[in-house]
């Protein structure tokens, strides 16, 4: 574990760090995967079998291991790479493994898209700003581990009015989307699913959002700005709430609250206020925490204007959202991140919700980067902050490393035994990066304390 000076100091005067220990391995990866490392979760609620999702050339293909994570086999290919019309090809990703606690179902959702062939000349960024429009999700239920699969089915919200081309509250295939991008669901004591969403909206759907619910705080509305450019994108952080229908085939699905956090926070060239991660409290409440981008980087700049994360609570089970703010630690002071991926999940050993994010020792005024140190601290339930003397380095950059490198995207899981965390991360480069050397995946084994 690496601990710089500059990090020193935003942690502060606490002493000793916690009892959380991390250690770093490399993890084997075949030469047919791609992309970051794909989700990784138990497929059975009494066998130790792990499921892992793998983007390659031929598609979305699952993998399982009898051993720990040692050794894969038994690949399925879910949902394969297929042509869709001239020109394109419908793409999947985006994959999220959910294993029922009550009823052992496991699922595995997955997003597809319509991409143009990139063999067309088409640019990959191109490539990337047109699927947001075609996004839609789907899923299947497994009965048996994972050994097989129910069908194929879109996620497509319960009444008449919804179909597969309109098939969310705020989804429209061909204008918007939602996505949950290898978000954690979680169940509610009432049995709802919670999943983590977020929403590419059209254009009038954005104009509509701000106006009805006033949220025209910050850049660049303090500004004198009226309306809004039509050329960014604008992304809301949505919940979908799901019911398993009574002979567990199938998930009924229902919009809940929308999170609207201010505008300059939210509009972006391929991201905004996305990644949402929840935290249910013991009272019953719902902590979100989003990733925030903004488009007006210069703006940000010349008015340093800090990157903040920002949160909101639900006490109706993700039907509405309030208290939305910047997250902070349990001191009130403010809490530095650069727009990226971060993730709740509640220790076992002990209880606590632990949240796992990039902090940074000063603020950064717009955009991706640094994405180091990636660090893991506890949440404190009554100020719903990071607690401060909690805050544990996963990963520094290293010397040899430039300063473009990052410690994002990744995915953990709580392994069984002893109930130690495990963290999987491609390492990865800004886009700004000339020449990244090498893109290894590694696996941290986090051992969080018993009280």
């Amino acid at each position: 574990m690496i601990l710089s000076s500059a990090l020193a100091a935003v942690i502060g005067a606490c002493g000793v760090l916690p009892g959380i220990e991390v250690t770093r391995q490399e993890e084997p990866r075949t030469s047919d995967e791609s992309g970051w490392i794909g989700g990784q979760a138990y497929a059975a609620l009494r066998e130790d079998r792990l499921a892992r999702a793998v983007d390659t050339a031929r598609g979305l293909v699952v993998r399982y291991s009898d051993d720990n994570g040692h050794s894969w086999s038994g690949e399925q290919l879910v949902s394969p790479i297929e042509p869709a019309g001239e020109g394109r090809r419908r793409m999947p990703g985006f994959d999220t493994f959910y294993l029922d606690p009550d009823n052992g179902r496991f699922v595995l959702f997955f997003a597809e898209y319509i991409q143009p062939d990139p063999t067309g000349g088409q640019s990959e960024l191109d490539a990337a700003i047109s699927a947001p429009r075609t996004r839609r999700m789907y899923y299947r239920v497994s009965q048996d581990a994972g050994r097989s699969w129910g069908p194929k089915r879109q996620v497509i919200e319960k009444g008449p009015e919804y179909d597969a081309e309109h098939w969310a509250r705020d989804a429209w295939f061909g204008k918007s989307e939602l996505v949950m991008e290898g978000r954690r669901i979680l169940k509610l004591s009432d049995g709802t699913l919670l999943a983590p969403c977020y929403l590419w909206a059209a254009i009038e759907q954005r104009r509509r959002f701000i106006r009805e619910t006033g949220a025209t705080t910050g850049f660049p509305f303090d500004g004198g700005a009226k309306e809004l450019p039509d050329e960014n994108y604008y992304v809301v952080t949505v919940c979908l709430r799901g019911r398993w229908r009574d002979d567990l085939s199938a998930i009924d699905w229902e919009s809940g609250g929308r999170i609207l956090i201010p505008y300059g926070y939210s509009s972006a060239g391929t991201c905004g206020s996305d990644e949402p991660t929840f935290a249910v409290l013991d009272d019953g409440r719902i902590l979100c925490v989003v990733r925030t981008s903004t488009g007006f980087v210069p703006e940000f700049e010349k008015r340093k204007i800090a990157m903040r994360r920002y949160c909101a609570t639900s006490r109706d089970g993700g039907r509405s959202w309030e208290d939305v703010r910047p997250l902070g630690f349990d001191d009130g002071g403010a809490l530095n991140s650069p727009s990226a991926y971060s993730e709740f999940l509640r220790s076992s050993n002990n209880g606590k919700w632990y949240w796992i994010g990039n902090i940074l020792p000063e603020p950064t005024h717009g955009g991706c980067d640094p994405r180091y140190p990636l660090q893991i601290a506890e949440l404190d339930p009554k100020t719903l902050g990071i607690k401060r003397d909690t805050v544990t380095v996963i990963q520094d950059r290293p010397a040899d490393e430039p300063p473009l490198v990052r410690y994002s995207n990744f995915r953990v899981y709580e392994e069984r035994g002893g109930n130690d965390l495990i963290l999987l991360m491609t390492q990865g480069y800004s886009e700004k990066e000339a020449n990244p050397v090498k893109c290894p995946t590694y696996r941290y084994r986090i051992k969080i304390p018993l009280r």
